[in-house]
């Protein structure tokens, strides 16, 4: 149950003594109460769907499409194996295996994602494809051919290539056990912006001469090629250097044993020797080098994160090197939205507007990308409503805040909502993509806000007359992207993003706006209308602070609801009709004064179930017979103590709760228990007059009708 204020008169002050000022309080309260409570608010963000993983273990090339709502990628890049050669009596010569290199990159959506999957070289001599191929294994006259090298698998984000990760080398084809001819693996020391040195092999047997290893790959070039110590026929060639990492050739072999071809890489492994003699072994080729980008394809170009290089498992048993791979694991944009939704008064009468504001929020760390914008549905208050041009009428859209140092920032526009027409019960939020200062954004598509960045949308409701007290309550939450961890995602990102905001109106049933007036005035001290050094108590006072004490209209309208109430002009004859002085003048203990509080239905409707109440006083006694009774300590029941004028006729009111509408509370006994909704601002500390006015018509002229004005009178006691 709600109590609403109304205008009050200022201050009574006596002098010397009892300066000390009170108010008269009115309260309108109803008897049906309804609750009305409306679906919730929310604002969702309409993130794009969480992308699966790309992956690709087939060799070859391949290309993609950083996909909508991501922010980052999780690189695994995985070189292929040299091929293990032929083994006759011996174990022979093993592959090298392939780089694994991680690292977590910063990317933007619609940049284009190019590559390749290097394939594992085979033990008859060739080499596997990627983006670079492995050597070939040496060729011969008859007998056992030297393993194919290794092809690198590589990753390239708008044109930009962010990691290589070399081959291994082939193994050189054996008649005597490893380690003789082993392929040498790729490089996976690996800093961002450097090159990973792939590693030698092993060399072959021969005689005469020794049958040299093929060298990894360096930083700057490819590998040398093995060097057979007892002719240089048989010699392997050197790696392809930067941007050609071929794997180099095994040398040719004039009998049985010939050598593995390099890993290729970002640069090559160089090719291992041959052999000169039959029935001994082929070097190995070495591994392919190995690159990691030192920074993101962005306009920050951040520093590569989570950066790792790890080898494969070799190839054994005269087998193929296994194939390569690249895979891709999209992390979305991580970010949390706030909502709030505020109402601009807690308290609404018939016939005034509330206005209602939704903040959103994007509390980061991320900023909404492509494919991510803000989902707004509000159930709009089902009223009461009034009847503005039009109803819910949008006063502004803003937003507020920072701006993306990688993503342009224009306008953010939301669908429907435009200022002056109505507010719609959903919306969608955003903005267009674009990102002008990073590498190989198309400039397609929404989004939705930066990180630290605020949209406020503001509409009006006009509340019109409702039969019953109403409660509109405006639940408003927001939950985020999904979790998304643990199943096909490398690499989980769990959130947990949640909040949620309730405010409550009040269109208070004021039955067409009622407002009562009150006035208060000292209308005698000790029985007489003179004073000493005060007012003249029996004329009317304009108090100039109190614009309700006249007919002259200085508050015409109510703008905001938690404006001053409106004026009138319909008080009676205000010389005859409001009596009285704010200034009692010099009082001594034991003088009586007398208070007057004049009140008015002042408003657009009748005004029902007003209660009055004003505390008497502090350093004032209540005067229990003032006006009827022999009892001056209110022990008969049958003194009176108030004075009410209404309807044209005057009548006196006792203390007690005896079936008249008046009642006296002593101190320390709180209205409450007999009227639970009448508030007398403040505690009952020195006594309390409360009179039950019921309904009072509105005046629709001045003092016209009667019902609608009259006043309440007691006296009381300097002490």
């Amino acid at each position: 149950m709600m109590n609403y204020d109304h205008p009050q008169n200022s201050q009574n002050r006596v002098n010397p003594k009892s300066q000390t000022g009170d108010r008269a309080w009115c309260r309108v309260w109803l008897s049906c109460l309804l609750t009305l409570t409306m679906m919730p608010l929310r604002a969702n963000a309409d993130s794009a769907p969480n992308a699966p993983n790309f992956t690709r273990a087939t060799a070859g090339a391949l290309s993609s499409t950083v996909p909508d709502g991501t922010c980052a990628v999780a690189s695994t890049v995985v070189g292929g194996n040299g091929g293990a050669s032929a083994a006759i009596g011996g174990t022979g010569g093993t592959g090298g295996a392939g780089a694994i290199i991680k690292a977590q990159f910063h990317i933007l959506p619609s940049q284009s994602v190019i590559g390749a999957v290097g394939g594992g070289g085979t033990p008859t001599g060739t080499g596997g494809i990627g983006t670079a191929a492995g050597g070939k294994g040496g060729t011969m006259v008859s007998g056992h051919a030297g393993a194919g090298g290794g092809g690198s698998s590589s990753i390239s984000i708008a044109g930009i290539k962010l990691i290589e990760a070399g081959g291994g080398g082939g193994g050189g084809a054996a008649h005597n056990p490893s380690p003789a001819g082993n392929g040498g693996n790729a490089g996976i020391n690996i800093t961002p912006g450097a090159v990973a040195v792939g590693s030698d092999a092993s060399n072959g047997v021969d005689s005469p001469g020794i049958a040299g290893g093929g060298q990894g790959g360096q930083a700057a070039q490819g590998g040398s090629g093995g060097v057979n110590s007892g002719g240089a026929s048989v010699n392997g060639s050197p790696g392809g250097g930067i941007g050609s990492g071929t794997g180099g050739n095994g040398g040719a072999d004039p009998n049985l044993d010939s050598a593995g071809g390099g890993g290729g890489g970002y640069t090559g492994g160089g090719g291992g020797a041959s052999t000169l003699s039959s029935s001994v072994s082929g070097a190995g080729g070495g591994g392919g080098s190995s690159y990691l980008h030192d920074v993101s394809p962005t306009a920050l170009a951040n520093v590569p994160t989570n950066v790792s290089g790890m080898a494969g498992t070799r190839t054994t048993g005269s087998a193929a090197g296994s194939t390569g791979s690249v895979t891709l694991d999209w992390i979305p944009c991580v970010y949390q939205l706030n909502i709030t939704k505020t109402a601009s008064s807690p308290i609404v009468n018939a016939g005034g507007k509330v206005i209602w504001t939704i903040t959103v929020s994007n509390v980061g760390p991320d900023a909404m990308t492509r494919g991510d914008t803000v989902t707004l549905t509000d159930t709009l208050p089902v009223g009461p409503s009034g009847a503005p041009n039009p109803n819910f009428k949008v006063l502004s859209i803003a937003t507020m805040g920072s701006s993306d140092p990688l993503l342009d920032s224009a306008p953010i526009n939301c669908t429907g909502v435009t200022v002056g027409s109505p507010m719609p019960a959903s919306t969608v939020c955003s903005r267009p993509y674009s990102a002008t200062g990073s590498p190989g954004v198309t400039p397609s598509g929404t989004r939705g806000l930066n990180s630290g960045e605020t949209l406020s949308i503001t509409y009006e409701q006009v509340f019109g007359t409702p039969t019953t007290r109403v409660d509109v309550t405006n639940t408003a939450s927001v939950q985020d992207r999904a979790s998304i961890s643990g199943t096909t995602d490398i690499i989980g990102v769990t959130t947990i993003r949640s909040a949620s905001n309730t405010v409550s109106v009040d269109p208070a049933p004021l039955f067409a706006d009622p407002n009562v007036l009150l006035v208060k005035r000292i209308t005698a001290i000790n029985g007489s209308t003179s004073t000493l050094g005060g007012d003249d108590l029996a004329i009317y006072k304009d108090e100039a602070i109190n614009p309700y004490d006249d007919n002259s209209i200085t508050i015409p309208t109510q703008p905001t609801p938690t404006d001053p109430r409106k004026d009138t002009d319909k008080w009676p004859n205000i010389s005859t009709f409001i009596l009285g002085g704010t200034n009692g003048g010099h009082i001594e203990p034991g003088d009586q004064i007398e208070y007057t509080i004049y009140f008015l239905s002042a408003g657009a409707g009748e005004a029902k179930n007003v209660l009055f109440c004003d505390r008497v006083p502090e350093d004032v006694s209540y005067i229990f017979n003032s006006f009827g009774g022999s009892s001056p300590l209110g022990l008969t029941g049958t003194e009176s103590g108030i004075q009410m004028l209404w309807g044209g006729a005057t009548s006196n009111l006792t203390n007690l709760p005896d079936g008249d509408v008046g009642q006296y509370f002593p101190p320390g006994v709180d209205p409450k228990g007999t009227y639970p909704n009448i508030n007398c601002r403040g505690t009952n500390t020195n006594g309390a007059v409360v009179v039950n006015l019921g309904n009072l018509p509105n005046a629709t002229a001045p003092g016209i009708p009667t019902q609608s004005h009259g006043f309440i009178r007691f006296r009381g006691r300097v002490r």
